[in-house]
């Protein structure tokens, strides 16, 4: 059987925007701490999250939709999603987004004021926003999707197979957590498609040791879902979470890894292997105010300036490029959090161009059922709702 034509398909990947919109393009300059202490040495600084953001085929949004999970700050990332030029918009809650996780927000409710600033009541939250993304479904074609494999064909006649999930390690009290096997917890199971099923993993958190590195030095990502990843190996695996791991990882996975997920030696996948290549390090782009000296904060505005003109750091792994992706034996990580550890929106989104196979008539068959998955979740959680709020 002849190979599947590959079709090079555009990605523009976000995450962690937290409410927030792009800056204006009359706003281009960061007025924020760095911002004001780059000025200081006569370095002007761009915004690397402003407006227009580039169009693709498919748009990602990897969780973290909202800061204190308001029905305002979902509206503002509806509207963000809206203005973005993409055919396939595909978005996941985050650990912030605790009222689309009922029983998480049930129990928020207990400790917190009945009504918000406005006056009105937080305990109908969760039904104002399962309206308001029903609503961006059907008139913006904006899909927040519940964890699970999603088959689409795009407009090209590319296949795409999606696996999202929103969960993440417990830390503090937040939506969509689990207490990982290893803490005594029950773990999670990330049921990621068999090798060669899978194009993409969109999750809200990283797997462990993989673009997860906190401030402080430690690395929180997931062992289960690195070792389902390792088993699974998709084209891209794209996340947030972590704000100060923003980046990239190009992973070269090693040849003994085997398809079994609860394989120990895939839990400790040495993925910073020499054959595994970082294509973009926060620590690159963003000048320390205090750290670093000045001829170092002037080199790093420059690099950041350059991307930010464009409004995103691009990677193109595909034929003809310098470094095309190998299917089956590479996967691109990426952290695409948009804000820093402040919560200022300053990171760049990040465009990806890799190639997927042409779809097939069973593609098409399968992909065919996408929508009405969808539809039923939503309708699953709208039987779910208190009386008061049907």
């Amino acid at each position: 059987m002849a190979a599947p034509r590959k079709i090079k398909t555009r990605f523009l990947i976000i995450s962690d925007t937290h409410g927030a919109r792009p800056y204006p393009e009359d706003q281009p300059f960061r007025r924020d701490r760095v911002g004001q202490n780059l000025a200081q040495h006569g370095i002007q600084m761009l915004h690397g999250f402003r407006r227009p953001l580039p169009a693709a085929d498919v748009l990602i949004h990897c969780g973290d939709l909202t800061r204190s999970s308001g029905p305002d700050e979902y509206a503002a990332t509806v509207a963000l999603l809206r203005e973005v030029d993409a055919p396939l918009k595909l978005a996941i809650p985050g650990n912030h987004d605790t009222a689309m996780d009922r029983p998480v927000w049930a129990e928020l409710l207990t400790t917190m004021p009945r009504h918000d600033r406005h006056g009105a009541d937080k305990t109908r939250y969760p039904a104002r926003v399962l309206d308001m993304l029903d609503r961006a479904r059907r008139d913006d074609g904006i899909l927040v999707l519940d964890e699970g494999t999603y088959r689409f064909v795009l407009a090209s006649g590319a296949r795409l197979t999606v696996y999202a999930t929103p969960h993440t390690p417990a830390y503090g009290f937040w939506g969509f957590q689990y207490t990982p096997a290893a803490e005594g917890g029950p773990g999670h199971d990330f049921a990621i498609p068999a090798r060669g099923d899978v194009d993409v993993v969109m999750s809200h958190g990283p797997p462990r040791l993989v673009l997860d590195r906190t401030s402080s030095g430690e690395d929180v990502g997931c062992p289960a879902l690195l070792a389902r990843t390792a088993a699974s190996r998709p084209r891209l695996h794209c996340f947030g979470h972590i704000h100060e791991s923003w980046g990239a990882r190009l992973v070269r996975w090693e040849e003994d890894d085997d398809d079994d997920p609860d394989n120990d030696d895939n839990n400790n996948n040495n993925n910073n292997n020499n054959k595994s290549v970082d294509l973009a390090r926060l620590e690159d782009l963003d000048p320390h105010p205090t750290r670093d000296p000045p001829e170092e904060k002037r080199a790093k505005a420059a690099r950041h300036n350059a991307l930010a003109e464009r409004r995103c750091i691009s990677a193109s792994l595909c034929q003809g490029d310098a470094r095309p992706l190998e299917y089956g034996a590479e996967t691109l990580f990426v952290n695409a959090a948009i804000m820093n550890l402040a919560y200022q929106p300053v990171h760049l989104p990040w465009l990806v161009d890799l190639e997927l196979d042409e779809a097939t008539e069973e593609d098409r068959r399968r992909a065919e059922a996408t929508p009405a998955a969808i539809e039923a979740a939503l309708d699953m959680k709208s039987v779910t709702k208190d009386p008061e709020e049907r």
